[in-house]
């Protein structure tokens, strides 16, 4: 009994571990989404200020249409990194308070919440990680 309860505290020691360094890796990513958002957004700015000014160039409303649609792209990514980095940062309390109980339904209850949401996570990390390089590739393209 006495091997359970010290594989069970290692597991929510190092759990705890993962979903810190997770959570500093979406903060991360988060940032690096926002500034790419932003200097899309300025992009689009000058874009609508040259079309503003009588230009009638169709490469440059294919190019505003473009960039409308790249913001739209990050700022979904932007969305489901903001998710992970909070899902994770609550799995980190989550394991941190665990780690703190005695044995108790409450302690069960904390495992069991702990791990489908570490499941959740991993599922959207995956997700987050195809989304990044489907939109790496088409910016690429154009």
């Amino acid at each position: 009994m006495n091997d359970k309860i010290d594989i069970i505290k290692i597991l929510l020691q190092d759990s705890n571990t993962a979903f810190l360094a997770i959570s500093s890796v979406m903060a991360s990513v988060v940032t690096l989404l926002y500034s790419i958002a932003f200097s899309k957004h300025d992009e689009l700015i000058v874009i609508c200020g040259i079309i503003k000014h009588g230009n009638k160039d169709p490469l440059v409303k294919a190019k505003k249409k473009s960039t409308i649609n790249h913001i739209k792209r990050v700022k979904k990514a932007l969305k489901q990194s903001f998710l992970i980095f909070v899902v994770s940062l609550i799995n980190c309390v989550l394991s941190w308070i665990a780690l703190g109980c005695r044995d108790s339904p409450f302690k069960v209850l904390l495992l069991v919440v702990i791990s489908i949401t570490a499941i959740l996570i991993i599922y959207l990390v995956i997700k987050l990680i195809c989304k990044l390089v489907r939109l790496y590739y088409t910016e690429l393209k154009t």
